[in-house]
């Protein structure tokens, strides 16, 4: 997930999780709520019932901006430093193709978007 100031700009995953809406906010109000997640690689544990077997989703932050993060969710308690490489991997390909400055581009502008998800649905997303 690449979260911004308020919001989430990319959902991807591999499983066939289905996420709800009242996760999802759990998820970004944890994270966005949190501004010490901004300044240094974290792991958060997010307690979410429907998703985790024993409760807990765990999740790898990191920031490569003061506007742009990425946030790496497991099942999986023990993997912090395995998922901060796939997350450094991640953020080197963004800055490669110079994605991180379009994303500041287009919030300085105001340019980003939301789309309003219902309180009924959930989030599918197939990467």
């Amino acid at each position: 997930m690449i979260v911004t100031n308020c919001s989430y700009l990319v959902l991807a995953r591999e499983n066939d999780v289905i996420i709800s809406p009242s996760d999802m906010n759990a998820i970004l109000i944890t994270i966005l709520a949190r501004p010490y997640l901004r300044c240094m690689d974290v792991k958060v544990s997010i307690c979410l019932p429907g998703i985790a077997g024993d409760g807990y989703l765990n999740f790898t932050v990191k920031y490569l901006t003061p506007n742009v993060g990425i946030v790496f969710a497991t099942l999986e308690s023990n993997t912090f430093y395995e998922c901060l490489g796939k997350v450094n991997i991640i953020a080197e390909e963004l800055r490669k193709q110079n994605l991180i400055s379009e994303i500041n581009k287009a919030i300085e502008q105001n340019y980003l978007t939301t789309i309003p998800i219902t309180p009924n649905g959930s989030i599918h997303h197939y990467s």
